[in-house]
């Protein structure tokens, strides 16, 4: 079995879906105490770190590369225009160039699922419309016969890449949807946000070797799973069991929580990586602040998300200890993984 050069965690500093409103953003001391978990626990070497909030990006980047991990930037811009994320992009090219001046392994990721981030290449106002759309059967069949929406946005991205090198001279990347089909030799690194689900099951190591087989290194920006029966065949959709709409969140219907399939669907697919020769792999999401754990299995919001921590409400530990939160089987199975390969 070959070894996985980058082995990374994905790490939220504050992700809003609805822009300008950011959530739960991390203090100094919690992103402190989560870099030296994420490097000496769960024996990474590095971190895949996301959000809007660019000085916070930043202040992240600089404690992780304290701590002796290499930082893969990912600013996201969630539901701007295009000409709003280009510049926003500018920004953080600006800004990337300048850790790397301290950290010059440093990668930078200049989008996330630009189809679904931006404005303008599907249907929808929000990024909770364009998921409808492109869950849409029609949307499917359509995008699979027609290369508007892939020229479109290959077009885009010559843009933004071109804007990115002007101000960054280091690798750069970008996390691609598996329903995109990106220009490849626009980039330094092929990156893809790849979950196993029953639909894809039956091909995913196929298309894990097609791209790996490229001269150019292949990082699966994005791979998770939840926390219950069944959240394996559902892979990026495990969160859909949850009706977030109501006054208070909770599960559409009792499911039973289960963190073995959670362990058993990341250890699998890190098994598949390296024995395909994957350069980079970060795996969705080190904590997912705003799904808190419940003991009553309707409002238990921790089983339908992908953190490797379970976050638990006050109360149940100490009221005054400053991290609220469990470690959850998948930790200690990607620790022992990650330690031994």
């Amino acid at each position: 079995m070959n070894k996985i050069k980058i082995k990374g965690v994905n790490y939220d500093v504050g992700m809003s879906l609805i822009p300008p409103r950011t959530f739960n953003e991390p203090n100094a001391s919690e992103i402190t105490e989560s870099m030296r978990i994420i490097k000496n626990e769960l024996h990474c070497n590095a971190v895949r770190i996301y959000g809007r909030n660019l000085e916070k990006l930043i202040e992240c980047s600089h404690i992780a590369i304290n701590e002796g991990l290499m930082v893969w930037l990912s600013p996201r811009n969630v539901t701007a225009s295009s000409e709003e994320t280009l510049e926003y992009i500018i920004q953080c090219s600006m800004a990337a160039e300048q850790l790397r001046k301290i950290s010059p392994d440093i990668v930078y990721i200049l989008g996330n699922e630009f189809s679904l981030d931006v404005k303008g290449f599907i249907e929808g106002e929000t990024i909770y419309d364009r998921i409808l759309t492109l869950s849409n059967p029609f949307f499917i069949i359509k995008n699979s016969f027609s290369s508007v929406l892939h020229n479109a946005l290959n077009s885009y991205l010559e843009k933004a890449v071109f804007v990115a090198r002007r101000h960054f001279k280091g690798e750069i990347t970008y996390a691609s949807g598996e329903w995109e089909k990106i220009n490849w030799e626009l980039f330094d690194i092929i990156g893809l946000n790849y979950y196993r689900n029953i639909f894809n099951g039956w091909k995913y190591r196929r298309t894990i070797r097609k791209y790996s087989g490229k001269i150019k290194k292949l990082a699966v920006t994005e791979f998770g799973c939840c926390s219950y029966k069944g959240a394996d065949k559902k892979g990026a959709w495990g969160y859909s069991i949850v009706d977030y709409r109501a006054s208070r969140p909770h599960l559409k219907k009792i499911y039973k929580r289960d963190e073995s399939v959670q362990s058993d669907y990341l250890i699998d697919l890190l098994k598949i990586y390296s024995s395909e020769n994957v350069y980079a792999a970060f795996i969705y999401t080190f904590i997912a602040r705003k799904s808190v754990y419940d003991v009553n299995p309707e409002y238990d919001l921790d089983m339908a998300n992908f953190g490797l921590i379970k976050v638990l409400p006050p109360g149940i530990k100490d009221p005054d200890a400053p991290y609220l939160w469990e470690r959850k089987k998948s930790f200690s199975e990607v620790s022992k993984f990650f330690g031994e390969n």
